[in-house]
């Protein structure tokens, strides 16, 4: 354990995010409330950065993101409301109060909404984001992480009131968005603003996704409320709508082209099939689609969808029908029938560990391994023999080995670590000793550790550190005990 940050309860270590050689994070030590820490993965290196909203109020810090030798987050410290911040190892500071007083500038958050994190876009050396002034109402922004260089960068709409910018997107080194889904602008740093693109869309059609491919910007349109379609844009002017409206039975109404993935210059997708019954849209159905920007290259592939799985080893992994598909840079499809896989994935050279979901009762939801090139798949253990099932979760690779959460039903949800064989499978530690969980979160890993939160039973939700040595004895390997150590604060 990293250490004991909060003595007299749990720390509840959240929101890792590796940045300058170290990882940051937000934890509360029972005194200041949840601030930001930072952790180099030594004990010495674990610190306190600044209480930002002295006293035992919490500084409610989101959307942390690296910038440059910086962080970049959202924080709140009781005189100015949630507003930009800057931090580094040693100092975290405000970047601009861009609505003076303590109201905040509501970065990225829709009216009355206080859960949404905001959209940054990071373009060379600039970090785009709406927020409010009081004056221009939620308006586009740009900040190089300085006062002087954070400014609006474009009023669309005169006057206080809130608008609906977003699909803040990078294309051709330029950003484009949308203004409530309906407007597609290019904002140009050459020009110093955002200029409308050609008026292309009637009122009732509203843009869903915008997706880079190749030399193209491919945006998704839902034609009037009720057919989906492509619109390809090439920095100039569009080229052309495909339509992707299938033969739709009796009762359904429209389609939305969504979760839009680009892989070896073409872009595959889950085309949603919905009804509208009382006003309300339902629904009823999905399918798996590619288009390489052409309307004949531009076709269902699979008659179902559930999610993209990820590329590895040069093929894209998706799940639909209870199948794990495999597409490969031809576009050709294969599939692996009746396996699913959930709970992520480590890629170990040419195989796949994951959490395998099959027909057999005594073997699904337990470690299986697929070989990426051949999809052949192979039980990996049955950590949890019997009918129970072990439900390895959080699977990452991390020094050749897969890390994973599982439950062997003696030593309660833990970490496991495997190199893809039966026998160097294994408990790392059973952190909360006997069948109680550990309640493992925020895996996380960093150069060659793996940092996350954990629960040891003891001294509640802390940090904890893993440096995993796939040569190395059960014995010599754990590298997860307790180590104390000071909170920094002064008295």
């Amino acid at each position: 354990m990293l250490g004991d940050i909060h003595p007299e309860g749990s720390a509840f270590p959240d929101q890792l995010t590796p940045c300058v050689g170290s990882v940051f994070f937000v934890a509360d030590d029972g005194m200041g409330g949840r601030e930001l820490w930072v952790t180099n993965g030594e004990p010495e290196g674990t610190k306190l950065i600044l209480d930002i909203r002295p006293g035992v109020e919490d500084s409610t810090i989101r959307a942390m993101l690296p910038f440059g030798q910086d962080l970049l987050f959202v924080a709140e410290d009781g005189v100015h409301g949630e507003e930009l911040w800057r931090a580094n190892l040693n100092e975290a500071i405000l970047v601009k109060d861009i609505s003076d007083g303590p109201g905040g500038s509501d970065i990225g958050l829709d009216e009355g909404d206080d859960e949404v994190s905001p959209q940054f876009l990071t373009i060379e050396d600039m970090v785009y984001f709406v927020a409010e002034d009081g004056e221009h109402g939620a308006e586009l922004w740009k900040s190089d992480g300085t006062e002087e260089g954070t400014v609006l960068l474009h009023d669309f709409v005169p006057g206080p009131d809130a608008h609906d910018i977003d699909d803040l997107t990078e294309f051709q080194g330029d950003l484009y968005c949308t203004l409530k889904h309906q407007s597609l602008y290019k904002c140009n740093e050459g020009i110093g603003d955002c200029e409308r693109i050609e008026e292309t869309f009637v009122p009732q059609d509203l843009i869903t996704e915008l997706e880079p491919i190749g030399d193209k910007l491919l945006v998704s349109i839902l034609f009037g409320g009720i057919g989906g379609a492509l619109a390809l844009y090439d920095g100039k002017r569009f080229d052309h709508v495909i339509d992707l409206i299938p033969n739709l039975s009796a009762g359904e109404a429209g389609t939305v082209p969504e979760m839009l993935t680009e892989f070896a210059g073409r872009v595959y997708f889950r085309l949603a099939i919905f009804e509208v019954e009382s006003g309300e849209a339902y629904e009823t159905g999905d399918e798996t689609w590619v288009s390489d920007g052409t309307r004949e290259g531009t076709s269902m592939i699979w008659h179902n969808f559930r999610n993209f799985y990820g590329m590895y080893s040069g093929y894209l992994f998706l799940i639909a029908s209870g199948n794990l598909l495999r597409i490969d840079e031809a576009g050709e499809l294969q599939f692996v029938e009746r396996f699913v896989s959930r709970g992520g994935v480590a890629p170990i050279g040419e195989t796949l560990i994951m959490r395998g979901i099959t027909g057999d009762p005594l073997t699904s939801a337990e470690l299986w391994k697929v070989n990426a090139d051949s999809l052949m798949i192979t039980l990996v253990k049955d950590i949890r023999e019997g009918e129970a099932e072990s439900e390895p979760d959080s699977i990452m690779a991390l020094g050749g080995v897969a890390l994973f959460t599982a439950n062997d039903g003696i030593h309660g949800r833990e970490l496991w670590q495997s190199d893809g064989t039966e026998t160097g499978t294994r408990l790392v530690m059973d952190i909360n000793p006997g069948p109680a969980d550990s309640n493992i979160q925020h895996m996380t890993v960093f150069n060659d550790m793996l940092i996350f939160s954990a629960d040891d039973g003891v001294h509640g939700q802390e940090l904890w550190v893993y440096k995993p040595d796939p040569s190395a004895s059960v014995e010599s390997e754990v590298w997860l005990d307790y180590m104390g150590w000071e909170t920094g604060r002064e008295d």
